[in-house]
C-alpha cells in the first residue's frame, strides 16, 4: 500500500486514449519549427512570444506564452488546435495542466464554429491565475447543434509568462479523473482500535489474547506507515521544489539566447478567426 501511494504521487497523470487533440503535452518536436498540430498568435505590439518551454507538468516541453507588458487592448495571444473530426456527443469536457507568473492569467477555451457563414455557435472557458506552480483546468460544455469544427486554445492574458501542459479533450468524464485531486490519509495520529470489552479471568482465553495483540501490532504497524508517509511526502516536495528551480535557470538561460536573436512568430487578424495565419508572407490555412 505505501508503494502505491508512492507510484501515484509520482505519477499524478494518465493519458486518456480518447483524446481528441494531437501532441497534447507538446513533446512531439524540441522547436517551433516542428510544431505541426498546434499554431500560435501573437499579436504585435509589447515585447511578446511563444516558445516550447522545458518547465513541464509531464513529458519533456511545455506551451509557453510571455508578454513583457499589458496591451492597450487585450489580444487573446494564444495557441490553438483545430479539429475538424467532430464526434456526436451529448457532453465534451477539457482539461489541463497550467501555471503563470507575473499577473498573467492562463485560461483554456473550447470555441464551437460553423464553416457559412463563418462564426462561433458557443464557447465557453476556464482560467487561472497567481498559480504558483502548476494547476489542474477543467471544463464542460454542451455542444451546439451543426457543429463544423472545434477550436481548442490556450490563452494568456496580462503581464506576465503562462505555461499549458497535459490537454486532454474527450466526449467521456471518466478521461478526466486526476490522481491530483486523490485525497491522501494522512493523519494516522487519530486512528483508534475499537477497545475490547474488560479483560477478566471468566472470559478471557487465547483467542481473545490473540485478537487484542493483532489489533494492537495493525495500530502499531498504521503508525509507523503513517511516519513513512509523511517522510516520503516532505522528500518529494523537497524534490519538485529543486526541479522547479533547475528548470527556472533553464528558461531563463534559454530566453536571454532567444531574446538575442529574431523569432518568427505566426500572425492572424483576430483570435476568434482560425484562417488567415500568415508565416513569411505565405497565407496559411
Amino acid at each position: 500500500m505505501r508503494w502505491l501511494l508512492i507510484l501515484i504521487l509520482i505519477s499524478p497523470w494518465s493519458y486518456s486514449e480518447g483524446n481528441l487533440l494531437s501532441d497534447p503535452d507538446f513533446d512531439n518536436a524540441s522547436s517551433l519549427d516542428g510544431v505541426t498540430s498546434w499554431k500560435t498568435f501573437i499579436e504585435p505590439g509589447p515585447t511578446a512570444y511563444p516558445t516550447l518551454s522545458p518547465i513541464s507538468h509531464s513529458g519533456e516541453y511545455s506551451a509557453h506564452l510571455f508578454t513583457s507588458k499589458k496591451y492597450d487592448a487585450e489580444p487573446y495571444n494564444n495557441w490553438s488546435q483545430i479539429i475538424r473530426d467532430v464526434p456526436e456527443a451529448e457532453r465534451f469536457w477539457l482539461s489541463g495542466s497550467v501555471r503563470t507568473e507575473g499577473d498573467a492569467t492562463a485560461s483554456l477555451w473550447i470555441q464551437f464554429f460553423q464553416y457559412s457563414p463563418l462564426k462561433v455557435l458557443k464557447a465557453d472557458s476556464v482560467s487561472a491565475d497567481e498559480t504558483h506552480g502548476w494547476k489542474r483546468l477543467r471544463l464542460s460544455i454542451k455542444p451546439p447543434p451543426s457543429v463544423d469544427f472545434i477550436m481548442i486554445r490556450c490563452v494568456i492574458e496580462g503581464e506576465g509568462q503562462a505555461w499549458f501542459d497535459s490537454l486532454i479533450f474527450s466526449d467521456q468524464p471518466k478521461d478526466h479523473s486526476m490522481a491530483d485531486d486523490l485525497t491522501l490519509l494522512e493523519d494516522f495520529d487519530d486512528f483508534e482500535v475499537e477497545p475490547l470489552p474488560p479483560r477478566t479471568e471468566v472470559i478471557v482465553d487465547q483467542s481473545a489474547l490473540d485478537v487484542i495483540q493483532a489489533a494492537e501490532a495493525m495500530k502499531e504497524m498504521v503508525n509507523r506507515l503513517a511516519v513513512e508517509n509523511r517522510e516520503v511526502l516532505s522528500r518529494l516536495d523537497r524534490i519538485q521544489d529543486d526541479l522547479v528551480e533547475f528548470k527556472r535557470k533553464t528558461l531563463t538561460q534559454a530566453m536571454e539566447e532567444v531574446l538575442l536573436e529574431p523569432l518568427e512568430v505566426v500572425y492572424s487578424a483576430h483570435p476568434l478567426v482560425p484562417f488567415g495565419y500568415e508565416r513569411n508572407g505565405v497565407k496559411e490555412n
